[in-house]
């Protein structure tokens, strides 16, 4: 209903400001014929061959008649042609912006992830290095006090020896 009224309001100022045919009249006619009525119309059609004043007066009180009767009969086929310019012009900012913003979250969601699963790795294997570098320093030890026991067990006979004998 609201488009039919612009509509008819649009093509009531072409009719007011026709004072003669010029192309610039008649392009803005042509554009809000097609945009209307659509291409493959009759109206379309009808306002192509139009050149005189009382031949383009007519046939847009024929046009603001047939809205009235018939409605707009113009069968838009993609949905972006009935969203003006101005919120085209909102839209697609916040729509871009908005995708952008969701991608960065989900990145930023992934790094969080990442981290925490690297930051679990290193603490495994920090505590795994700390546990076999302990065996390697208690094993070690172990061997150390081995050997220390063997050399003490080596000396003693000797020294048992040479006492004796003196």
């Amino acid at each position: 209903m609201f488009k039919k009224k612009r509509a008819i309001k649009i093509l009531e100022k072409e009719l007011e400001s026709i004072t003669y045919p010029n192309p610039v009249i008649l392009t803005s006619l042509r554009n809000t014929i097609k945009k209307y009525f659509g291409e493959t119309s009759i109206e379309y059609k009808n306002i192509l061959r139009i050149n005189q004043k009382q031949d383009i007066a007519i046939f847009i009180e024929g046009c603001i008649q047939s809205i009235k009767n018939n409605g707009i009969t113009n069968e838009q086929k993609n949905f972006l042609f009935s969203i003006s310019n101005t919120w085209l012009g909102i839209l697609i900012p916040i729509i871009i912006g908005g995708i952008f913003s969701i991608g960065l979250f989900f990145g930023q969601q992934q790094k969080n992830i990442d981290d925490i699963k690297l930051e679990q790795d290193y603490d495994k294997l920090f505590k795994e290095y700390n546990r076999l570098k302990d065996s390697l320093i208690s094993s070690s030890n172990h061997n150390t006090q081995n050997i220390s026991k063997e050399e003490h067990q080596h000396r003693n006979p000797i020294d048992t020896n040479t006492t004796n004998h003196r």
